[in-house]
């Protein structure tokens, strides 16, 4: 082969690799040997002297002008190389049988090597390290940093049946408790509330994640459970809410604070009353 074919060969490589039709067409102009103009003679063919010159010349412009193209392009999940898939979780942890929890937002950026790194964001807009590693089949570790980046809670876990990520952890010389995560599709979406409530003995605390617009949603617990969640803004002087947990199993009202809410609720089956704060937490 010429050395004309050659570098023909090459540049319609290039442009069809980038599917750039227009410039194939222009290339195609070339290969036939017309220039795109016309004279009262009509199309004037190209020397095969200037017609080699041509291709070189659209050699060297690719080069140059494809990787500016990718570049320019929006960078999707495939064209990356390493891709991070980012996934925001409504996360709460509590040590059994005591009054501790923790709840608030998580958001990973998790590797195709199942590594991830990301951020927790507690309700009074705290922001801790993240880190750990998904297994391919559903098991992971994480480990959470303190503010100077040191670990000092490390969780094991996986998926249970419903989905919802579960599991146990162990804070750096100190107690162990357990933990549940939800997958939250789009978290711009929703309003989300570090819960905890008391009544005598009995003590809930769990993440509640509200439709921003129905105010329909969930409410999980640190052992894995979920609870059907529904509430009503009122508007009065200031704002109130009336939540329903477990369809109407627990019923509270609230004001709003300064980070959310808080007001009594009541258990319907005993009777039972008592105060709750739920304060609003990010991702």
């Amino acid at each position: 082969m010429c050395l004309y074919k050659k570098v023909q060969s090459y540049v319609v490589q290039i442009f069809l690799h980038r599917s750039n039709v227009y410039l194939c067409v222009f290339l195609l102009f070339f290969n036939s040997g017309y220039i795109i103009s016309k004279n009262e003679k009509g199309f004037t063919r190209m020397s095969k002297k200037l017609r080699l010159l041509a291709v070189f010349a659209l050699a060297i412009t690719a080069l140059f002008l494809l990787p500016a193209v990718s570049f320019a392009a929006p960078r999707t999940v495939e064209q990356t190389a390493n891709k991070v898939t980012t996934v925001s979780l409504a996360f709460t942890a509590a040590v059994p049988n005591t009054t501790v929890a923790l709840t608030g937002g998580l958001k990973l950026g998790i590797r195709k090597s199942g590594s991830f790194d990301g951020t927790f964001t507690q309700a009074d807009g705290t922001k801790l390290g993240v880190g750990g590693k998904l297994q391919s089949t559903g098991d992971f570790n994480i480990t959470f940093y303190n503010k100077q980046g040191g670990a000092y809670i490390f969780g094991v876990g996986k998926p249970n049946a419903a989905g919802v990520f579960v599991g146990t952890f162990q804070i750096r010389n100190g107690a162990s408790g357990i933990w549940s995560a939800v997958v939250v599709p789009n978290p711009a979406a929703v309003l989300a509330l570090a819960f905890t409530g008391k009544s005598g003995a009995v003590f809930l605390a769990g993440a509640i994640v509200l439709d921003g617009k129905t105010l329909q949603g969930t409410f999980s617990l640190a052992n894995g459970a979920v609870l059907p969640v529904s509430a009503t803004l009122i508007k009065n002087s200031y704002y109130q809410i009336r939540v329903s947990f477990a369809n109407g199993a627990i019923v509270g009202y609230g004001k709003s604070t300064a980070t959310g809410f808080a007001g009594p609720f009541t258990i319907t089956a005993s009777g039972a009353k008592g105060k709750w704060v739920a304060n609003v937490f990010g991702f």
